[in-house]
């Protein structure tokens, strides 16, 4: 009985996470949750009580999982382009997982809802370590080695080349005609794209 019940109650978890990602808190529906898992609307509220708790839960895995990656990454020790090249392939891997993840994230912020805030403001610990990662690349700026330039644009750039692609792709697939397998290989290229426009754009040569 405790095997069924945890199996249910894992059924209704991923389509939950399914739909909330897909449709955003507002416009999911317990009703829809209940019929994609092929359990009753009452079976939902049994081990979640309310669509709040249900998508508290949710929300929980996807930081946890995400944020655990990301803080790896950016407090890796090394040298500045090893942390970068490790920050880059962290961001794509997990996309390449979970591609919708920015678009639930930018939509539920925008959307200023108290309790997704809060979701992450309790997890000041667990937040990648960016003010460190900020002066590592400030080091490189007032060594000479890199032009001079703003630390936080830099982040910003890392940022929005790995994730702007994945809120793209909609564009990509459609418009440009691009399928999910060559969509797939395109990432794993950025993977080191990335990390050599950078190099170029900021290495002082000599």
């Amino acid at each position: 009985m405790l095997n069924m019940e945890k199996t249910t109650e894992q059924v209704i978890l991923e389509v939950a996470r399914e739909q909330f990602v897909k449709n955003g808190y507002a416009a999911t529906r317990t009703e829809d949750i209940a019929r994609q898992a092929n359990v009753t609307k009452a079976m939902v509220h049994y081990y979640f009580r309310t669509k709040e708790k249900l998508f508290e839960e949710i929300v929980q895995q996807i930081f946890s999982k995400s944020l655990t990656k990301f803080s790896r990454a950016f407090n890796t020790e090394g040298e500045i382009w090893e942390k970068i090249e490790k920050i880059v392939r962290a961001y794509i891997d997990l996309l390449l997982e979970e591609p919708d993840i920015p678009s639930f994230v930018m939509y539920e912020l925008s959307q200023k809802r108290e309790a997704f805030i809060a979701e992450i403001q309790k997890r000041g610990s667990q937040l990648p370590n960016i003010a460190a990662f900020l002066g590592q690349i400030q080091l490189e700026i007032d060594r000479g080695n890199w032009h001079k330039t703003s630390a936080v644009q830099v982040v910003m750039s890392i940022l929005s080349m790995t994730v702007f692609p994945f809120m793209a792709k909609p564009i990509f697939s459609t418009v440009a005609g691009i399928p999910d397998e060559a969509f797939r290989m395109l990432m794993e290229e950025r993977k080191t794209f990335i990390v050599e426009f950078l190099k170029m754009a900021l290495i002082k040569r000599v």
